[in-house]
C-alpha cells in the first residue's frame, strides 16, 4: 500500500494529495484516464470507435463517461474524434 511505503496513514496520504492536487486520488486517476482517451481520439490514425477507446481506458458506463468527458474538455468525445478525422 502506498501509505505504508510513505510511512503515513491512508487519511494523511489522502489529505496531502487533496492539498497538493485539489482533488481526491480517484478523481486524479479518472482525469488521467480521460486525458488518455482524449489523446487517442485526437489521433487521426486511431480507427477505434469512441466506445472502444473508452473501454480500452477502463470506462464501462458510456453515459457517465460522456458526461465526465464533456465536463472536463467542453465537448463531446464524438466531437473530438470528428475534429481529428477532418
Amino acid at each position: 500500500m502506498l501509505a505504508e511505503l510513505a510511512g503515513v496513514s491512508v487519511r494523511t496520504l489522502y489529505a496531502g494529495f487533496r492539498d497538493f492536487r485539489h482533488m481526491s486520488p480517484m478523481e486524479f486517476l479518472r482525469n488521467v484516464r480521460l486525458q488518455r482517451v482524449r489523446e487517442s481520439l485526437q489521433n487521426p490514425d486511431n480507427h477505434q470507435t469512441v466506445t472502444d477507446t473508452a473501454i480500452h481506458w477502463g470506462f464501462s458506463h458510456m453515459g457517465r463517461f460522456s458526461k465526465e468527458y464533456q465536463l472536463l474538455f467542453g465537448e463531446k468525445p464524438s466531437q473530438t474524434k470528428r475534429k481529428a478525422q477532418a
